[in-house]
């Protein structure tokens, strides 16, 4: 009984060493074959083991090395093993189109410290690969080229394009009976030509009136729209960016009349009272502010227009 005990405290014991003891580092390269002949394909398959605490860089392999070329790379494969043993591996399928010996030079891994210098390297074993041309017979005479021969005609081969061709002809006859009848009983697209700039502003300028904003104590909101039906107004009379422009950028512009820089200063300078300021301006200076902005639009309009009498 006790020596049974012993052996399974010793088993216990020799487990916990195992699994203590860190899995030291290797790398290595293979070669499912070392010949092929020309053009055929070879599985090369490079793997680290070592431990899970390791960090590495697997080795970058480019599409070209060696003389031989990398058909496909599949995805680096892990395995995590008990005792902290990891795995990792990654396979390529090459070929080569250079007959002869060629050597695959090793591959690197680098292991990563927790500083700069204690990075480590490792290196896989160097590999042969050879690449044979395909056998010739050289007992045999050389055989020369095989003349081109004629392919007998047949009209299966070409009823594809015998139709194609036979609708096109028919589509273009059928174009050219109907195509203008049917042209000549459609309507004509009739364009409407674009409201003027000062009939689109004087039209929201009494939609803003009808809103009753700032007799209802929307004084803010009053002001910004009518000061923007004024600056788009500028905009597209004058082809400015007046919507981007301060009020005195505004009042400097060479095509502003003199005599109406100070009805149009009085309303952007009243709008940025409200605005920026809180101000709240009388019910006088509201009324001032639409009649102002109306006559600003109607005097300088591209066209002539009556002036209507001012709205109390």
């Amino acid at each position: 009984m006790k020596s049974l005990m012993l052996s399974v405290l010793c088993c216990i014991l020799l487990d916990s060493i195992s699994m203590a003891t860190p899995v030291p580092d290797s790398v290595y390269a293979r070669l499912d074959t070392n010949a092929i002949l020309l053009g055929q394909q070879v599985k090369l398959k490079i793997t680290y083991q070592g431990n899970t605490k390791s960090k590495l860089v697997f080795p970058t392999v480019a599409d070209t090395f060696s003389n031989l070329e990398v058909v496909e790379r599949l995805p680096i494969d892990t395995i995590v093993k008990d005792g902290g043993s990891l795995s990792l591996s990654q396979t390529f399928t090459i070929t080569g189109f250079d007959s002869g010996y060629h050597v695959i030079l090793p591959f690197e891994f680098l292991m990563l410290g927790p500083k700069q210098a204690d990075t480590t390297k490792l290196f896989t074993q160097p590999l042969l690969l050879s690449v044979q041309s395909v056998p010739v017979d050289t007992t045999k005479s050389i055989k020369d080229i095989k003349n081109i021969e004629a392919v007998p005609f047949s009209i299966w081969d070409h009823l594809g394009w015998i139709i194609l061709a036979i609708g096109a002809f028919v589509g273009f006859i059928l174009w050219k009976k109907f195509g203008s009848k049917l042209k000549s009983n459609q309507p004509a697209i009739v364009q409407t030509p674009p409201i003027p700039c000062h009939e689109k502003a004087l039209k929201e300028l009494d939609e803003l009136n009808k809103k009753q904003l700032w007799q209802n104590g929307y004084y803010r909101q009053y002001q910004t729209e009518l000061t923007d039906i004024l600056r788009t107004y500028i905009s597209e009379r004058w082809d400015v960016g007046a919507m981007e422009m301060t009020t005195d950028e505004i009042l400097v512009l060479s095509f502003i009349p003199s005599n109406e820089i100070d009805g149009i200063g009085y309303v952007l300078r009243l709008a940025d009272m409200v605005k920026f300021a809180k101000g709240i301006p009388h019910g006088d200076e509201n009324i001032r502010c639409m009649d102002v902005t109306r006559k600003f639009i109607k005097e300088n309009s591209d066209g002539k227009i009556e002036l209507l009498e001012k709205s109390v």
